[in-house]
C-alpha cells in the first residue's frame, strides 16, 4: 500500500512552505510541522503544525503554532522523549540569513496544541537542525546539528528531562551538514548533505553509543546539494534522497541498504515530479507503517506512507 495526501495550512499572504519534520505520537497518531513564510525564505518564517488522529486516514487541516516570537523562524523539528513530552526545536533568525540563526526548544501538550515559551538552546549564530535526536539506553539524547557558518556537523548530547544540551562532537574536518542520525542493529549512523561539487551524500559510523565517530566518507547515492532523510526498518536502512547530480531537486528516491552501508538497492523514484521535491522527513510507527513529508514546489508539503508489501514491490520492479 502507498498513500499520498497534501497538506494543507491556510494563513493569509504566507504561500510558500518548506522543511516538514514528522514525528509518530505515542497514540501511534502522526504530528508534522513545517514552516511557512511570504516570499524570501528567511523573512517573517512562521511554524504551522497538522495532526493525523491515531484512527484517521486523512490529515488535519495545519494551524499556526503560537511561539511569541517576532523573528523569522524555520526548520522545526518535532519529537517525543522517552517520557512522552513532545519538544518542538526550531531556528530563529537574528539577521537576514541562516547564518545569523540560533537554536530554540519549547515543550508541548502532547497533542501539540500549545507550546511553552521557546528557550534558547545555543546562541552560536549559524547554528541550525534539520532532523530529530536519538535517545540511547542510558538515557542520554544525541541530536544532529550543523553551522550555516563553518558548514560543519556537530552532535550535542543531553540528559533527562532534555532541557539543556551540550556540544559532544564536531565533524570540524569535513564540509558536510543537514546530518540525519540513526540507531541500526547496535550501531550509530550519520548521513550528511554535502558542501560544494561532490553532489554525493556522506556517512560517519559509531560503535561505543556515540562516544566516538569515523570519520565522513561518501557514500554511492547523489545528492545535488540538496537535504535528506534516514530511517530504520526491520535492521535496514532507507534512505531518501533526490537521485540526480544535477543542479535541480527531483526526483525524490529511496534505497536500502544494510547497516554497513557498503551495497544499496537501485533507486525507486517514488515521486517523479519535475517540480522541488526535497527537505524530506520520515519515520516508522509502531506497526512497521513508514510515513514521510517533504516539500513539494515550496507550495505544499506531501505526505507518503508506504508498507512491507509496498516496499518489496518497488525493490522487485526496480
Amino acid at each position: 500500500m502507498f498513500c499520498a495526501e497534501f497538506l494543507h495550512a491556510t494563513v493569509s499572504g504566507y504561500g510558500q512552505c518548506h522543511s516538514a519534520s514528522i514525528t509518530v505520537t505515542p497514540q501511534n497518531g502522526l504530528l508534522a510541522a513545517w514552516y511557512l513564510y511570504p516570499e524570501e525564505e528567511t523573512r517573517n518564517g512562521r511554524i504551522v503544525l497538522a495532526r493525523r488522529h491515531p484512527e484517521s486516514t486523512s490529515w488535519d487541516r495545519a494551524t499556526l503554532v503560537e511561539l511569541g516570537t517576532s523573528s523569522s523562524v524555520g526548520n522545526p523539528v518535532l519529537f517525543y522523549d522517552p517520557e512522552g513530552v513532545l519538544w518542538l526545536h526550531f531556528v530563529l533568525l537574528r539577521g537576514a540569513y541562516w547564518d545569523k540563526s540560533v537554536w530554540l526548544a519549547a515543550r508541548g501538550i502532547p497533542d501539540g496544541k500549545s507550546f511553552s515559551r521557546p528557550e534558547v538552546v545555543c546562541e552560536d549564530l549559524g547554528t541550525m537542525i534539520r532532523h530529530r535526536p536519538v535517545f540511547l539506553a542510558d538515557g542520554r539524547a544525541l541530536m544532529p546539528v550543523y553551522s550555516d557558518r563553518s558548514k560543519t556537523s556537530q552532535l550535542f548530547t543531553s540528559m533527562p528531562p532534555y532541557t539543556e544540551w551540550r556540544l559532544h562532537h564536531h565533524f570540524d574536518k569535513s564540509r558536510v551538514i543537514q546530518p540525519d542520525l540513526l540507531e541500526v542493529g547496535g550501531k550509530l549512523i550519520l548521513v550528511f548533505r554535502p558542501v560544494g561539487d561532490s553532489r554525493s551524500a556522506w556517512r560517519s559510523f559509531s560503535v561505543d553509543d556515540g562516544r566516538t565517530w569515523s570519520e565522513p566518507i561518501r557514500l554511492p547515492l547523489p545528492n545535488p546539494l540538496s537535504g535528506l532523510a534516514a530511517f530504520e526498518w526491520n535492521g535496514r536502512v532507507g534512505i531518501v534522497y533526490n537521485n540526480t547530480r544535477e543542479h535541480q531537486r527531483h526526483p525524490l528516491s529511496l534505497s536500502w541498504s544494510d547497516a554497513t552501508l557498503h551495497e544499496w538497492s537501485p533507486p525507486h523514484d517514488f515521486e517523479t515530479s519535475k517540480f522541488e521535491v526535497s527537505y524530506p522527513s520520515f519515520c516508522v510507527d509502531n506497526n512497521g507503517q513508514v510515513h514521510g513529508v517533504y516539500t513539494y514546489n515550496r507550495k505544499l508539503i506531501k505526505y507518503v506512507s508506504f508498507d512491507k508489501a509496498w516496499i518489496a514491490d518497488a525493490t522487485t520492479r526496480d
